[in-house]
């Protein structure tokens, strides 16, 4: 990737500009915390100051017990920033955090380079980036930064790999394994989406390595370190408690889908041997949440079958399996339900995510409604509220636009250019197959989420990738309306001149 002088400028100016605003938020709002923060906070003080949580957990004490509810990796982050600045630890945190995205976006424009050779485009994709979710997200003592970071960049590493047809080393499949299996520590539900890495790794070995042999090899070392980590974390809790597993949050999120079905009208509780005779929910059942309605089954099981955590949480993913062959419709219903039309809007969303980070911050959102934003702005002179507004509405403009890219041209041009192909590996285009696999693992994610309980935010790993793929299929139309404009102010001008 070699950029000229201007180009380097250019670029230099974007970074600053993103580390001036990042910088703007933090110290205008500091650190942002939110209720999940609590729970990881707690759990970091455990592993500095306790020695018990190493050898023990009490699943007894069923509601969110904190060193089996939640997995360690990111409670050992905050330790280790509390070891070094107990006073600070969160603002450490979140700069930490801020400077691994900034890297992810450097890299991600890297990427996106090698694949269009169109610095406007490059740039694009990594401002969209740096100033969607992440400008939030950044700078909150949350797992979604980190976990996400971790997965663009060891997919990052296997597109780079792809589109410049190396044979993958084995210290890149040891680091893309290491990087993933470190975002499985933050977030337990990478051990089931790693499926959706796989064909990043297993395309790279087809396309460029040789040998049945070294490609086993090499996706081994890919696999490696989750199979250590994973299986590492189900020996550590059977030492605690006598059980393999990795945490016990299935005992909320698995009854999401079954409570959500419930909103709609259709009982999946009545035919369950266990929760048929459940005490009636508190009504009005949508006034109360899926977490407090969670939490009235969890008691239930308890108080009634004497169940601890653990077996409330497999009971929940046992059951889930039955929600979907039982009331298959309905579970269709539930998940298409979950993806809401904001999903359009994450694609490029700047003035979305600084008006999210004063709401959270500040708990209160700066105007409410269109005729609240202009008594503001007559009344008060809030007229940075009204470039917010307009700035916020252009940029869904133009996520939408992406969004429908994303979800209709990619597969049409993708598959297209397969078939013309005939699907010959030897002869499909890197670039194709790359732009292929972001649309696959954006829709994974989706579903992934959509099936359980989706919020925006853990799209953060697949939403670059989707955006990168979009505006590459978006360049060609773009080009040809480019070209017939200048083609008709061209003629014009001739026309003029005669």
């Amino acid at each position: 990737m070699v950029l000229s002088e201007h180009h380097r400028k250019i670029l230099w100016g974007f970074a600053l500009f993103i580390i001036g605003l990042k910088a703007v938020f933090l110290g205008a709002y500091g650190p942002i915390l939110s209720p999940d923060s609590s729970g990881y906070t707690a759990f970091a003080e455990k592993i500095l100051n306790e020695i018990t949580w190493r050898h023990y957990v009490d699943l007894t004490d069923y509601w969110y017990p904190d060193t089996a509810f939640r997995s360690i990796g990111y409670p050992a982050f905050l330790a280790l920033m509390k070891l070094i600045s107990p006073t600070s630890f969160d603002w450490l945190t979140v700069i930490i955090q801020m400077v691994l995205s900034l890297f992810t976006s450097f890299m991600l424009f890297k990427l996106a380079m090698v694949i269009s050779g169109r610095f406007g485009l490059s740039a694009f994709v990594a401002v969209a980036q740096a100033l969607g979710q992440g400008l939030l997200l950044d700078q909150s003592v949350l797992t979604d930064s980190l976990n996400a970071n971790l997965i663009l960049l060891a997919l990052i590493i296997a597109g780079l790999g792809i589109m410049r047809q190396t044979p993958p080393k084995v210290w890149e499949m040891l680091v893309m394994g290491l990087l993933i299996g470190l975002a499985f520590l933050i977030r337990e539900s990478g051990n089931q989406l790693q499926v959706l890495y796989w064909p990043f790794v297993i395309w790279w070995l087809l396309s460029t390595q040789g040998g049945w042999v070294k490609r086993g090899v090499l996706f081994v070392c890919f696999l490696a370190p989750m199979l250590l980590f994973t299986q590492g974390y189900k020996t550590w809790n059977e030492h605690r408690t006598g059980e393999r597993f990795i945490t016990t949050a299935g005992q909320t999120t698995m009854y999401f889908p079954a409570l959500d079905m419930a909103a709609r009208g259709v009982n999946a509780f009545e035919q369950d041997p266990y929760l048929a005779s459940k005490p009636p929910f508190r009504q009005p059942f949508e006034y109360y949440t899926d977490l407090q309605h969670a939490a009235q089954i969890n008691r239930h099981l308890v108080e009634t079958y004497g169940w601890n955590a653990l077996d409330i949480s497999r009971y929940a993913f046992k059951k889930f399996v039955d929600y979907w062959l039982n009331y298959p419709l309905d579970m269709a219903v539930v998940t298409l339900s979950n993806i809401r039309e904001k999903q359009a809007f994450n694609a490029f969303m700047p003035f979305e995510a600084m008006m999210s980070i004063d709401f959270w911050a500040t708990g209160t959102k700066p105007f409410q409604k269109k005729r609240d934003l202009m008594v503001k702005v007559t009344e008060e002179g809030r007229y940075d509220l009204l470039v917010a507004y307009i700035g916020r509405h252009i940029s869904r403009v133009i996520s939408i636009v992406l969004s429908v890219a994303l979800i209709f041209a990619v597969p049409f041009f993708t598959i297209r250019h397969f078939f013309a192909e005939k699907f010959n590996p030897q002869k499909i285009r890197p670039d194709c197959m790359l732009i292929f696999m972001f649309w696959l693992v954006y829709l994974g994610y989706t579903f992934a989420f959509a099936m359980v309980h989706m919020e925006q935010r853990y799209l953060m790993p697949v939403i670059p990738l989707g955006t990168l793929a979009a505006m590459m299929v978006l360049t060609g139309p773009m080009d040809r309306i480019r070209a017939k404009i200048s083609d008709f102010k061209n003629r014009g001008s001739r026309e003029h001149g005669h």
